[in-house]
């Protein structure tokens, strides 16, 4: 089973996304300690609860697994995985879900493995979008073929998360 996870959703650059973090994987089984490896799922979705549009599905495997019986558990840390989407409009509310799966491909024999599903849910997206609300600029030609621009632009953020209080280049 997968009890949990501790995922995040960072910007990496201009529409790219990376996802990062660790998921919690349980061994409900009665007998041994679980030692295989164990091939995981990714699925992320534009919107909460595992639903909507399927932006980017990725496999790994996660190695080096000792998990005791009876409700151990193990927490594995997941490969960066960077996705290209503008996550800012392929968003629902600024939030998007990602669906977990191990043994998605039903290699390991197990006791249960209907419940090997589990979705990172309400993943919150921070990202800025920065757009030119409007501007006074004016141009003026000064001779000998140059030109200056004087007067000032607003800047907007149309993205997602917390205010943007960094210094814009």
């Amino acid at each position: 089973t997968i009890p949990a996870d501790n995922m995040a959703i960072s910007c990496s650059s201009d529409g790219e996304i990376t996802i990062s973090g660790s998921v919690t994987l349980a061994n409900g089984g009665c007998t041994s300690n679980m030692t295989t490896n164990v091939p995981m799922r990714f699925t992320l979705y534009d919107n909460t609860g595992g639903t909507g549009t399927v932006l980017d599905t990725w496999t790994e495997t996660f190695t080096s697994a000792n998990i005791a019986a009876g409700g151990g558990t193990q927490a594995f840390t997941i490969t960066n995985h960077n996705v290209t989407s503008n996550l800012v409009t392929n968003s629902t509310g600024c939030q998007v879900s990602i669906r977990v799966e191990a043994d998605y491909s039903a290699t390991i024999c197990e006791s249960d493995g209907t419940n090997n599903s589990y979705i990172a849910d309400n993943k919150a997206i921070d990202i800025p979008d920065i757009v030119v609300q409007s501007d006074s600029l004016v141009t003026n030609c000064t001779g000998g073929g140059e030109i200056t621009a004087s007067g000032s632009f607003v800047l907007a953020n149309n993205g997602c998360g917390s205010n943007l209080t960094n210094n814009i280049p």
